[in-house]
């Protein structure tokens, strides 16, 4: 990352986010994890409905709950 780089991040997350730059940078980086742990999530559950693809209409999922 060069000087440009920084600068521009800078005035970004001041302008828009009211942050500096390594606060700017940690949170861009955890919604990077989430983002990609949400994916990860998304896909396992995909398998897994693939695998056994049963579903509950919403009344069936109350009933089950006894609600």
């Amino acid at each position: 990352m060069d000087e440009a780089d920084l600068s521009f991040i800078s005035e970004h997350a001041a302008s828009k986010h009211g942050l500096d730059v390594a606060s700017f940078l940690l949170e861009s980086a955890l919604e990077r994890i989430e983002d990609e742990l949400d994916a990860e999530a998304y896909r396992e559950a995909m398998e897994e409905s693939r695998k056994d693809p049963v579903t509950y209409t919403m009344e069936e999922a109350m009933e089950m709950l006894g609600a």
